[in-house]
């Protein structure tokens, strides 16, 4: 079985994989945040959710369609605003997950994972309803 990367999706692949590594970097270093399993979690639903939208933007008919996330990249971005959006929210994101545990709150830091990782799981799961594919050819029927 043979994958099909584009050229986008592999400059993304490979945008992300630097966020991995910095992400990696931070766990060795002790950040107690990207010990937690929830916290992998979205960071983990994020970077798909990411690659998804810049495998998907080589179809003509698919737009971002997040309504917050369409604010700041754009119906039609494209993968250096995706790259720059994926890595930004992730920092943002591990930021204000580290600052509600460092400042005792807790109940807030369960509400905000549980939140962002129910949105990011459901980008993740409309995309492959969509007929996005990751290593394959998408599904849309709009190529």
């Amino acid at each position: 079985m043979k994958l099909h990367i584009g050229p986008l999706t592999a400059r993304l692949i490979k945008l992300l994989a630097v966020l991995a590594l910095c992400l990696v970097a931070l766990f060795a270093c002790g950040c107690e945040t990207l010990q937690r399993p929830e916290e992998a979690a979205w960071q983990s639903l994020h970077m798909v959710d990411m690659i998804q939208t810049a495998d998907g933007m080589r179809d003509s008919c698919v737009r971002e369609s997040h309504p917050m996330t369409r604010q700041i990249i754009g119906e039609k971005p494209t993968t250096t605003g995706i790259a720059a959006y994926g890595l930004a929210a992730a920092g943002v994101h591990l930021l204000i997950s580290d600052q509600l545990l460092e400042r005792g709150y807790t109940r807030a830091y369960a509400v905000w994972q549980v939140i962002s990782i129910a949105d990011s799981a459901y980008a993740v799961g409309q995309n492959y309803g969509i007929g996005i594919r990751i290593g394959k050819p998408n599904k849309t029927g709009c190529q």
